[in-house]
Order: C-alpha cells, then structure tokens, then sequence
C-alpha cells in the first residue's frame, strides 16, 4: 500500500511538471551578480512547490542591509503585470514566468536611514518554455528629484548619491522630460556628479508657456543605469 502511495505520487509529480513547463519558465533573481549567487538546481521538490508557489531563499550580498520589503514586478508585452512582495532578508528568489520575449523584470526595495527613496535595478530577457535560469540584479539607488519654478527656466534639484551599493562610483546623473507622466520621456542631458554638494541642480531650456512637464533622473554609475526616480511635475502659465 505504501509503495502504491508513493508511486502515485511519482505519477502526479510528474504530470504536473510536464504540465507546468509548456509555457512557463523559472526565473531565480539574485541581487548581486554570479559571485554572490550560490544558486542551486531546483530538486524534484522545489519544482512541485513552485506549482503552488514561489520559493525563496536568503543570501548574503553587499547592498544595504537596512531594507524594506521587496518588490518585484513582470511585465512584458501580451502580459498582465505580475507583482510580488519579498520579505527584507530574501536576497535571491525564484518564481515561475510566463515564457515570451522581452520578458522586463524590475526589482526595487525601500532603504531606511539614507536620503534614498529605493534602491532597484531591472533586467530584460527573453523566456523559452521550460528554461530555468539565473538572474543576477546590481540594486543602484533611485534618487529623488524636485521642480520648482525659476524665473523663465524650470529649477530641478534632486539627491546627491555619491557611492551605491556594491561599492559602484557614482558618475552623474541622467535626466529626462515628458509632457505626460507615464512618458515617453525625453533624454535632456547628463550632469557629472559633484562629490562635495549636497544636491544636483540644473535649468532647463527656457520653456514656451503655458507649459507642463515632468521629470525623472536616473543615476548613472561603474554598474550602469539606475531605474528613474518617481516623476516630478512643474506648470508653468506666465
């Protein structure tokens, strides 16, 4: 009778890994790069807990340890936006994703005690049915940016970050414009990071009013690109 049982259980297991792996694939997403990953192969267990959920794991990294919860989102064209919270110790996670092309997977984290609104980083793969891969994220702070008026030019300000997590240099700051929130933003220049000041300003084109517009930076760093900060909106009528 036990054999039975556990040859029955055989049987389910794998149907229903041959059921799962038609159109999905596993992702497990690092925060770090390949030498903090220590990821191991999916045993026969884990990939029959992932029918029912997503398995995750703590692992030691170098970005700040004071965090918040974690948010991972999947986007990806033909796809609704998947969006998953991670408890704060959780540096390494897997989770089943749809299979497709430009398959963008964003993660992002509070950091507490810092003048950073997040720390986040994103990567862009493409997904075939049943692949399980590793995916290292560098988590870059995403800074916070300010509009105020300044006489025919809009005044923009925003943090300063001068190291980031992982030990990467901070080299300056992209900035961006749009006439609509969601976007599509324009890329308006580049602007060296100051070591010494407390914030980065600059003025924009003087503007044809009446206007509004809304901005996002991003920093620029050894480890690339940062995800862009929330936008910040000025209206301009005279």
């Amino acid at each position: 009778m036990k054999y039975r049982w556990m040859l029955c259980i055989l049987v389910m297991t794998t149907l229903a890994l041959g059921c799962s792996s038609s159109d999905m694939a596993r992702v497990t997403i690092v925060i770090g790069d390949y030498t903090t990953a220590k990821a191991e192969a999916p045993s026969i267990i884990d990939r029959v807990l992932m029918l029912f959920g997503t398995r995750a794991e703590a692992m030691s990294t170098n970005w700040p340890d004071a965090h918040g919860d974690i948010l991972l989102k999947i986007e990806g064209d033909g796809l609704e936006t998947i969006e998953t919270l991670f408890p704060a110790g959780t540096d390494s996670f897997s989770t089943e994703v749809p299979a497709g092309t430009q398959r963008r997977i964003t993660v992002k984290s509070t950091i507490t005690g810092t003048g950073y609104l997040n720390y986040g980083g994103s990567e862009t793969i493409d997904l075939n049915p049943g692949d399980d891969v590793t995916l290292p994220i560098r988590m870059i702070p995403i800074v916070e940016i300010f509009a105020t008026s300044g006489g025919m030019n809009i005044l923009l300000n925003w943090d300063n970050a001068n190291t980031l997590s992982l030990g990467a240099f901070v080299s300056g700051y992209n900035l961006y414009r749009s006439d609509s929130p969601e976007g599509g933003y324009s890329f308006l220049g580049y602007f060296p990071n100051s070591t010494n000041a407390q914030t980065s300003t600059s003025n924009t084109p003087p503007l044809i009013l009446p206007v509004s517009y809304y901005y996002r930076v991003t920093v620029v760093s050894s480890e690339g690109e940062g995800l862009p900060s929330e936008p910040a909106s000025s209206y301009r009528s005279y």
